[in-house]
């Protein structure tokens, strides 16, 4: 992986212990942070959604980071 890899930032757009801005944030404040968005409740995207699981275990098995922005349901 390069030096200066780009990278995921996974965050829930109804996440109760933290506020979605922060992983906006996240993702802003990175080198070159791509934000995954789990559009559902509860706190944590990883293992609760394919759509999210897909995107990062692509980054971290692949180093591939998406073009776009993903929102998963």
């Amino acid at each position: 992986m390069p030096a200066a890899a780009e990278s995921v930032a996974p965050w829930r757009a109804q996440d109760p212990l933290s506020h979605p801005e922060w992983g906006q944030r996240l993702s802003e404040h990175l080198l070159a942070g791509t934000p995954v968005v789990y559009e559902g409740p509860g706190f944590g995207a990883y293992g609760r959604s394919d759509c999210v699981d897909a995107v990062v275990d692509d980054y971290f098995l692949e180093y591939a980071v998406p073009v776009a922005h993903p929102v998963c349901s």
